[in-house]
């Protein structure tokens, strides 16, 4: 995904909220991929949220974004999704 001059703060580091829309469109293509997105009638949505930063993804202009997601064990209606995003610039 590319990175945007509006997910950097004054340092070149992107801005700890846009982890989290990165996350999201990560989320939603693998919803695509799958045959799961949208226009069902089925809730889709997170319930629980965490983000443990590693190193901050600092870049300069242009640069990419690449997000990785892997799913755990289902459960009744739920299953954990993790992710990982590394910043190439």
């Amino acid at each position: 995904m590319p990175i945007r001059w509006g997910d950097m703060d004054a340092f070149g580091h992107v801005n700890n909220t846009v982890y989290f829309r990165y996350m999201e469109q990560v989320r939603i293509s693998w919803f695509e991929q799958v045959g799961i997105a949208g226009d069902n009638g089925e809730g889709q949505g997170f319930g629980d949220r965490k983000c443990v930063n590693g190193v901050p993804a600092v870049t300069a202009l242009p640069g990419d974004i690449i997000g990785r997601m892997s799913v755990g064990q289902p459960r009744r209606s739920s299953f954990e999704t993790h992710f990982e995003l590394v910043s190439r610039g």
